[in-house]
């Protein structure tokens, strides 16, 4: 599945200005799991990930989870977020740094609020 949409055409918000790599994969998670429909468009995803970004409690700083996404294609992303049955996602999931991984299981399943 590659992203319906460009980077450019993600609302602007704080969070999505300042972390658009982490938007884009939220955004594939959001996609892969029927996040983006009619009741919920884009614009309404893009305010809720900027809250939930604004109130997530990382385990490891965010600038470096932010340059790694931000550095792969949207193909790669799409592995890292939807496809474990690709052969290459082992190998991005090597590469990841510390907590970009927790940060998209806590993105799809946040637990209690």
């Amino acid at each position: 599945m590659a992203l319906p949409f460009k980077p450019e055409d993600i609302p602007l918000t704080r969070m999505t200005q300042t972390y658009p790599g982490i938007a884009k994969a939220c955004l594939m998670v959001a996609l892969d799991n029927g996040g983006i429909n009619r009741e919920r468009p884009i614009g309404m995803w893009a305010g809720e990930f900027s809250h939930w970004l604004e109130h997530f409690q990382p385990i490891a700083p965010l600038e470096p989870i932010e340059a790694w996404y931000a550095q792969l294609t949207d193909e790669q992303v799409e592995v890292v977020c939807t496809d474990t049955e690709d052969p290459s996602f082992a190998a991005l999931h090597r590469e990841a740094p510390v907590g970009a991984l927790d940060l998209l299981s806590n993105y799809f399943d946040p637990g209690p609020c």
